[in-house]
């Protein structure tokens, strides 16, 4: 194949690592300001133009699914890699001290997208719903994992911790008044730590 004079081939890696770019400056965004942000806010995040947006996405759909895998996986293995004991008393409290901490609470941009998305991805696509879905159930078994045998099925009381942490954050950044916020996130983290 030629080449006129003065254009430069990229190497396939560099679609590669536009393409995460794109997924990560949008993943960003999105935590903070949900899916309501446009491709042209994303794109100049990332430092490329709008055109160049569809050179790795056929939608905006297709980068949300992509923001939500990437956000949920990086929660994931964020959360793991402080509690990489499994069924033992402090791999939950682990667990539950990070997540429901004032830290995570107050960078939503580095943290979960379960409390920053979840009503985003109740109006999103079938594909974004069904990779939330995937992922909230690979969670949801990293949780149980680390749970001890109980009364109740463990897998249950892991979805019920899920919803205690993500729920708590959700709530705790949405109220004005500080005291009550770390009320909020202490009152979660006793109720998760009970369902060991």
């Amino acid at each position: 194949m030629r080449y006129r004079v003065g254009m430069t081939r990229y190497p396939e890696s560099h679609k590669q690592e536009t393409r995460a770019r794109i997924v990560a400056v949008a993943s960003g965004v999105a935590l903070t300001q949900g899916f309501s942000a446009g491709i042209d806010r994303i794109m100049k995040a990332a430092g490329l133009t709008r055109g160049g947006f569809y050179a790795h996405f056929r939608s905006k759909a297709e980068l949300e699914d992509a923001v939500i895998a990437q956000a949920m996986d990086n929660t994931r293995a964020w959360l793991l890699s402080r509690s990489p004991e499994e069924r033992s008393g402090k791999a939950l409290r682990a667990i539950v001290d990070v997540y429901l901490s004032e830290r995570h609470r107050d960078e939503p941009e580095n943290g979960c997208p379960l409390p920053a998305l979840s009503a985003d991805v109740a109006r999103a696509d079938d594909d974004t719903r069904d990779t939330y879905t995937s992922r909230l159930l690979l969670w949801a078994s990293a949780v149980e994992a680390r749970l001890p045998a109980g009364k109740t099925p463990s897998f249950d009381r892991a979805l019920a911790i899920v919803a205690l942490l993500a729920g708590g954050v959700a709530l705790a950044r949405a109220v004005r008044e500080p005291a009550l916020s770390k009320r909020i996130l202490d009152v979660c983290k006793r109720a998760a730590l009970r369902l060991e």
